[in-house]
């Protein structure tokens, strides 16, 4: 995801994207993927070095 997430952070258009990444084959299959990375960032995630 967090390839993904880049590009149009970067401007990339959403053809450029579909050309980038094949197995997203639609616009909606972007907007999917940017919806679920909104969810995500939503959430506060901390991570912990153990052991």
């Amino acid at each position: 995801m967090t390839l993904f997430v880049a590009p149009p952070a970067a401007g990339d258009s959403i053809e450029e994207i579909l050309e980038e990444y094949p197995s997203l084959s639609t616009r909606e299959d972007i907007y999917a993927c940017l919806q679920f990375a909104t969810k995500l960032m939503a959430n506060h995630y901390e991570i912990r070095k153990v052991a």
